[in-house]
């Protein structure tokens, strides 16, 4: 089961359902969602770290992945990379390529993060 965090509070919640047994103690997989819809600046590649400070002070092992809205997308997953997370791309978050320009397909933006991670 993959649970879609969109802010802070979505991960203390979760944390305090497992702590509580209403979830079970198994191995966490996490979304973080950075960004939304309708937003003039979409994400940021820092948006991230505030749930990877949650799960250091609360010593909570997952598998995270993050995806992200808007022009900054592909910065957003290389640094999750960095730090070990997984990246989720495509057009549900974001229809630019990292030069600015349109892409005209999922694949182009699949493409267009790969070039970036070599």
């Amino acid at each position: 089961m993959q649970h879609i965090l969109y802010d802070k509070t979505d991960l203390l919640n979760l944390i305090s359902l497992r702590d509580q047994n209403i979830l079970p103690h198994g191995q966490l997989d996490l979304l973080f969602v950075l960004g939304r819809y309708g937003e003039m600046h979409g994400s940021n590649p820092h948006d991230f770290q505030v749930f990877i400070n949650v799960l250091s002070t609360h010593n909570v092992q997952a598998d995270w992945m993050v995806c992200a809205f808007g022009v900054n997308e592909i910065d957003c997953l290389l640094a999750a990379h960095k730090l070990g997370g997984k990246m989720r791309i495509g057009f549900e978050n974001s229809l630019w390529n990292q030069d600015g320009s349109l892409a005209t397909s999922n694949e182009q933006r699949v493409t267009d993060l790969l070039k970036e991670i070599k």
